[in-house]
């Protein structure tokens, strides 16, 4: 196994020398470097567009601490370096405030050599939301990279790489467009009851690169990662043209399903929390359902990873049949004004996920203060004062 198919805590001293032993030569995914400066501004410059070029490109891994002739690596050499997490955490700042749209995607890592030194290697994933711009110090400039290094992208190239961004983007839409139409035209997995419906659809922007494909079996036994939202008992994962999916039913008719494709997409729908036998008014649980949600979101997250889908990806939260309905509070908001829900589908605007590893309360607050609006109130109150998600008593 190469150091470029492993987690980047599992590359060792070793792997690296082995990139020497091979005489591993640089082309546009790998580049090697003798030393890291970021000392100077000049510096710190030119780092950011070796990091934004592989960005804007195929992504790839940046490896200082190799010495190279031609492009073909010679020696491990390392570098002294006294405090790598610090380092670690330098660079992580330098690229946060130089680097525009930020690149969600960097991961780095200071490697320890036998010789006390370090080889600093960083795995840059292939963006979805390039182009990114160094912005440090009066550079505003593009680069990106071919097989023999970064170059500074010209006008043309740009005006192709913004309209690649926008059309994954437009495919994103368009496939949540698609997925309520058919909804709403009982034209799913499974045979839903009449409730209004609550639909979450999670979607890397990578999935609808051609021949996106992941292998779905190994969800196999994910019991955890594939329950419907809010469901007692569920059948599944069956196999289907899309993909996967698991169901809950009652009464001959399904009320939760979560249907993952075969690119890594998810659809999550359920009724059961707008049943109108449980309450004499139309009401939505506000606690409970941004409970589900938030489990939901959790859930989406260890699929991705699961499946080894590379971030970003888009949150997308729709109510159909909901038109008003109002949301319910705890009795000690009840001075507070709100009203029913004015239209038949709430339409939420997408939330950016940039990890699979980051708190999602943020996303989670983008979807949610929308539906609170609509409904009358100026956000969600089931957030405190830092942003976490703490349900009002």
């Amino acid at each position: 196994m190469s150091a470029f198919s492993k987690s980047l805590e599992e590359i060792t001293a070793a792997d690296l020398e082995a990139l020497v032993d091979q005489k591993f030569a640089e082309w546009k995914t790998v580049e090697y470097k003798q030393l890291l400066s970021v000392d100077s501004e000049l510096a710190r410059k030119k780092f950011l567009s070796q990091v934004s070029s592989f960005a804007n490109a195929a992504g790839g891994h940046l490896i200082y601490g190799i010495r190279a002739t031609d492009g073909v690596p010679q020696e491990v050499c390392g570098q002294d370096c006294e405090n790598p997490d610090g380092l670690v955490l330098r660079l992580e700042d330098i690229l946060r405030n130089g680097i525009r749209p930020r690149i969600p995607s960097v991961l780095i890592r200071a490697v320890p050599l036998e010789t006390g030194k370090f080889a600093i290697v960083i795995r840059i994933l292939k963006s979805w939301q390039r182009p990114h711009q160094v912005i440090f110090n009066g550079e505003f400039r593009f680069y990106s990279r071919a097989s023999n290094g970064k170059y500074l992208i010209d006008v043309d190239e740009l005006r192709r790489v913004f309209n690649l961004s926008e059309a994954a983007a437009e495919r994103i839409r368009n496939f949540r467009a698609d997925r309520l139409a058919r909804l709403i035209a009982s034209d799913g997995p499974v045979r839903l009851d009449p409730n209004p419906k609550l639909v979450l659809h999670f979607v890397p922007l990578g999935a609808f690169v051609p021949g996106a494909k992941t292998d779905l079996r190994v969800l196999e036994n994910e019991t955890d990662l594939t329950k419907p939202m809010r469901a007692a008992g569920w059948n599944g994962p069956r196999y289907n043209f899309d993909g996967v999916y698991t169901s809950a039913t009652h009464d001959g008719l399904s009320y939760s399903y979560v249907q993952i494709f075969c690119n890594g997409a998810i659809e999550a729908v359920n009724t059961s929390m707008f049943d109108p036998a449980l309450s004499e008014r139309k009401i939505i649980p506000s606690v409970a359902y941004e409970a589900s949600l938030r489990k939901m979101l959790t859930q989406c997250f260890g699929i991705e990873k699961r499946l080894e889908v590379q971030a970003p990806a888009v949150a997308m939260l729709s109510f159909l049949g909901i038109k008003g309905y109002e949301l319910a509070v705890s009795p000690s908001r009840y001075y507070d004004q709100g009203h029913p829900i004015d239209r038949d589908d709430l339409i939420v605007p997408e939330a950016l996920v940039e990890s699979f590893d980051e708190n999602l309360d943020g996303p989670l607050r983008t979807l949610l203060d929308p539906v609170w609006n609509a409904a009358g109130w100026p956000h969600s109150i089931n957030f405190d004062k830092d942003g976490n998600w703490k349900p009002h008593e």
